[in-house]
C-alpha cells in the first residue's frame, strides 16, 4: 500500500510537471503567434517604407536631371551671351579704330577717301 501511495504521489508530481510543461508550451505558442503576426505587420511597414523610399529616390533623380538640364541651358545661354559680347567688343574695337583713323586723316588734312583737302 505504501508503494501504491508512493507511486500515486510520483504520478501526481509527474502530472503536475506535464501540466506546467503544457502551460509553457501553450504560452510559447501564443507568443510565437503574436511574434509572427507582428512580423507580418513589420514586413508590411518595411514594404511601405521601401516603396516610399523608391518614390522619393525617383523624385530626387528627376529633380537632379531637371537641375542638370537647367544648368546646361544656363551654361549655353552664358556661352551665347559671351560670344555676343565678344562680337560686340570686336565691332566696338573696329569702330574705335575707324574713328581713330578718320580723326588722324582729318588732322592730316585728308578727306575720308584719302584725297587732300
Amino acid at each position: 500500500e505504501q508503494n501504491i501511495a508512493s507511486f500515486s504521489a510520483n504520478v501526481a508530481a509527474f502530472s503536475a510537471r506535464v501540466d506546467r510543461f503544457g502551460a509553457w508550451v501553450e504560452k510559447t505558442l501564443v507568443e510565437h503567434a503574436q511574434t509572427f503576426a507582428n512580423h507580418a505587420e513589420t514586413l508590411a511597414n518595411h514594404e511601405r517604407l521601401f516603396a516610399e523610399h523608391e518614390r522619393l529616390f525617383a523624385e530626387h533623380e528627376a529633380m537632379s536631371l531637371r537641375q542638370e538640364i537647367r544648368m546646361n541651358e544656363e551654361r549655353e545661354q552664358s556661352r551665347r551671351l559671351q560670344e555676343s559680347q565678344d562680337a560686340m567688343l570686336e565691332r566696338l574695337d573696329r569702330l574705335a579704330e575707324d574713328i581713330k583713323n578718320l580723326v588722324r586723316d582729318f588732322l592730316r588734312g585728308l578727306r575720308p577717301n584719302g584725297q587732300p583737302n
